[in-house]
């Protein structure tokens, strides 16, 4: 791979560079000179703590927060009209968490919530809109003064300055 203009990141880049330079670095060999975008994701880039099930876990991955980062900051990089993305190598039955739980467990929770934050960001850029993203969500709080929880008391929830 030498020889070729082929670029990966290591964990030590992660922890130097921090994911806001490696995603825009990503963006910017991925959006250059090209026609489309077709991003392949394997989930074990992720530390085994927050993707267990996979099949081939490798320790000092990925957080889930970085891996969030990451997702939220290149949905936002690409042409929605022009980009693709997969998650593999997501094998719930190596999942060592509880599978009855809603999500199917950790690693099934991780990957529903990446393809999940991929696809708002895509929606927001396509309708050219920054606010409102994962990123920086709306400020619904201070718009009202209670969330109404039904008959009883009511929880008071601090308004956001």
């Amino acid at each position: 791979m030498s020889d070729t203009d082929f670029q990966w990141f290591t964990m030590l880049d992660v922890e130097e560079l921090g994911i806001d330079l490696i995603a825009k670095e990503i963006a910017d060999r991925a959006n250059d000179g090209t026609d489309a975008v077709y991003l392949t994701w394997d989930i074990d880039s992720f530390d085994p703590a927050y993707a267990p099930g996979t099949g081939e876990p490798e320790p000092n991955g990925l957080t889930s927060r970085e891996g969030m980062r990451m997702i939220r900051l290149l949905s936002t990089s690409f042409d929605p009209d022009r980009f693709a993305m997969d998650l593999v190598e997501v094998a719930p039955a190596y999942d060592v968490s509880d599978s009855s739980s809603y999500n199917g467990g950790i690693t099934s929770g991780l990957a529903q919530r990446l393809i999940i934050e991929l696809l708002a960001g895509l929606s927001l850029t396509k309708r050219g809109l920054k606010e409102g993203s994962p990123v920086r969500p709306h400020n619904y709080r201070g718009k009202g003064n209670t969330y109404d929880f039904g008959n009883g008391p009511h929880a008071k929830i601090p308004k956001r300055d």
